[in-house]
């Protein structure tokens, strides 16, 4: 005859501690019977990966996390000071004004999510033969470039952190809360929400050529955002229907040409 199992407390049924199976009522033994286990298998070596990985797929309760909530644990596993660091730049004035996000997009981290997006970006050594580019998900390709960023020491997070309030600064002198609004040709006027496409398409080339969009370009960017809705390579790739990673890689393409200083 097999020994009578013994439980263990847990923190919200600590009072379950020792006792034997035969001391439970029927009617529990048949609800713990019913019960599911839910097994997660993590096939990865790195143990920071593996315990990113296993609170991604334990993130399935009732309040369910974003993916930007979800990805912050991971900054915090990789580099603690990493995040805390981005964690403020998020709330820096003319970022904010510039992005101009509702509440609901603001509640779910976006705002931290399009720092990394920002970095990636600029940063452009992302090996895109390591994607299925068809079917990849845009918050795994984050992650994965995310933590790439913070393991590479060529880059140096305090500086690019000087550089990100100056396309800011730049960006909301210029253009102010119509940065990454759409321009509608027809009428003359940008219009509408922020735009991902936008943002995408200006902002690691202005990155990349801040000095110049700060003294000598300074005058003709807003004129220069203007006409990018008009360009054929801008407007193929973020028309809608494109996959993210294939319209990042182009878009990174697109913008570090068409913000080159001798392209104006």
């Amino acid at each position: 005859m097999k020994p009578t199992f013994t439980f263990t407390a847990t923190e919200k049924l600590p009072s379950i501690e020792g006792l034997k199976w035969d001391q439970f009522h029927e009617d529990v033994q048949r609800i713990i019977k019913m019960s599911k286990l839910d097994l997660k298998i993590i096939l990865v070596e790195d143990n920071i990966t593996a315990q990113y990985e296993l609170f991604k797929r334990l993130n399935t309760g009732a309040v369910a996390l974003s993916a930007q909530e979800i990805r912050n644990c991971l900054i915090i596993m990789l580099n603690e000071e990493y995040y805390n660091k981005i964690d403020i730049l998020k709330n820096y004035p003319q970022f904010k004004n510039a992005i101009k996000l509702t509440d609901a997009k603001n509640e779910i981290e976006f705002p931290m999510e399009l720092i990394l997006r920002y970095f990636i970006l600029k940063f452009d050594n992302i090996d895109f033969t390591k994607y299925n580019m068809s079917s990849d998900l845009l918050a795994d390709f984050i992650d994965k470039e995310t933590a790439r960023i913070i393991q590479s020491e060529s880059f140096v997070l305090d500086t690019e952190i000087e550089i990100f309030k100056r396309v800011f600064n730049l960006l909301d002198e210029v253009l102010s809360d119509e940065a990454f609004r759409k321009f509608n040709v027809e009428k003359d006027v940008f219009e509408g929400a922020f735009l991902q496409t936008s943002f995408e398409g200006i902002v690691s080339g202005i990155a990349h050529n801040i000095d110049y969009y700060e003294n000598d370009g300074k005058d003709s960017l807003k004129e220069k955002i203007k006409n990018m809705y008009k360009d054929a390579t801008f407007i193929e790739a973020a028309k809608r229907g494109n996959k993210a990673l294939p319209r990042i890689q182009n878009m990174i393409a697109f913008s570090n040409t068409y913000f080159l200083p001798d392209a104006n």
